[in-house]
């Protein structure tokens, strides 16, 4: 799925996107994250507010990442744990996403690590 931003056409592997199908956080194939917000990590207590416009990895009960789709804070990102740039994502880990080569290329482990093959881009609207 090609988007357009400032930077150029972005192939996403996986969009979330708002009310209007507006862009909020998109993984490309290689394992760069564009978000509309910032990332905030170390959120040792992730609340959903219990809108339906939120996007939440859990691990049993415990919110892992939760990105709110709507109002006023649509497109912050919240991680657990830490925000890990050009690493190794896992398809072992809780949550992971593939790209169109079947590589993995972002991934969440169960302490909310965020882990990305690529890096991670704000506010590239």
């Amino acid at each position: 799925m090609p988007y357009d931003g400032i930077i150029g056409t972005i192939d996403a592997a996986f969009a979330l996107k708002d009310d209007s199908g507006g862009e909020l956080c998109l993984f490309d194939n290689l394992g760069n994250v564009f978000t509309k917000d910032l990332v905030e990590t170390g959120c040792d207590s992730i609340t959903a507010s219990g809108a339906t416009n939120e996007w939440i990895a859990k691990d049993g009960s415990s919110i892992l990442a939760l990105v709110d789709l709507s109002g006023a804070n649509a497109g912050r990102v919240q991680i657990k744990g830490t925000l890990n740039e050009e690493g190794s994502p896992s398809d072992s880990h809780v949550f992971y996403i593939e790209n169109a080569s079947s590589q993995t290329i972002a991934s969440i482990d169960s302490s909310g690590n965020l882990h990305l093959a690529g890096r991670r881009h704000t506010d590239w609207w």
